[in-house]
């Protein structure tokens, strides 16, 4: 487990001083340009090994015995053991908090623009396959297996995030191809099974969303062109269209709707 700071350029080595002299471990030190939250979300999606976030930002100056006591008190805050026992945790802070778990949403993913091997089964390195398997798919039987007592006693909702390589051949792409139909096929057996329990379980396939996962596509404007030539709406879809989707199947609206597969890609898979 890590902790992720985010510091501004000028912050990132007075702030990795501080952490090599307090002797802080499990801590990755990343300088923040700009501050639109879409790159701040780009951040944690391209480091998804680190369990708590710390932002240093406008600051006029560096407190250091601040900023260690701040970073001693979020690595104190982590909880001990595996995956499992992270997300276990997660449900139970969350049940203490609210009362009780409606919705689970798992909309974790690392992809194009995190630091994994993107290759073939004969390319790519068992531990970049294992990284994006464990992060896509196996984090979402995680948090199922630990919610769903909680989702039973409320009639809950499932959405499950996977994508349009799950259902279309995309060479080169083998992990994430492979997590993201692995999340197509757990969701629909769950949602037979769930169903006589009044759980729904249904799943968001994006298409090419202008989000930092395809940083590359989106600092290039030929393979913006490329990417757009390849939708019939002619354009890239945008975070807000995915969130309205997931809105609508963990509504009332979608009352009657489990074992779904939505496709929101501006055509691109027909």
């Amino acid at each position: 487990m890590r902790v992720l700071v985010l510091a501004e350029d000028h912050h990132y080595e007075p702030v990795r001083k501080i952490v090599d002299r307090a002797g802080i471990r499990g801590v990755r030190i990343t300088p923040m340009r700009g501050n639109r939250v879409q790159k701040l979300v780009g951040y944690v999606r391209c480091h998804p090994e680190c369990n708590r976030f710390v932002v240093l930002k406008d600051l006029e100056r560096l407190d250091e015995e601040a900023v260690r006591r701040r970073l001693e008190d979020v690595r104190r805050a982590l909880p001990p053991g595996g995956q499992d026992k992270v997300v276990l945790v997660v449900v139970r802070r969350a049940v203490e908090a609210f009362g009780r778990i409606d919705i689970l949403y798992n909309n974790a993913a690392v992809g194009y623009s995190t630091p994994i091997v993107v290759g073939s089964v004969e390319e790519l390195p068992e531990e970049h396959w294992d990284r994006v398997v464990r992060i896509n798919l196996y984090s979402v039987y995680l948090c199922c297996k630990y919610a769903l007592p909680e989702l039973r006693k409320t009639g809950g909702v499932i959405l499950n995030t996977s994508s349009i390589m799950a259902t279309g051949a995309v060479p080169g792409a083998d992990a994430y191809t492979a997590s993201k139909g692995g999340i197509i096929s757990l969701s629909r057996s769950l949602a037979k099974e769930l169903g006589p329990e009044g759980v729904r379980v249904n799943v968001l396939c994006p298409g090419t969303i202008a989000t930092p996962m395809i940083a590359p596509i989106l600092e290039d404007p030929e393979a913006v062109r490329r990417s757009e030539a390849k939708i019939p709406l002619g354009r890239l879809g945008t975070p807000e269209e995915v969130a309205r989707a997931a809105l609508f199947l963990v509504s009332d609206a979608a009352s009657y709707i489990t074992g779904a597969v939505l496709f929101v890609d501006g055509g691109q898979s027909v």
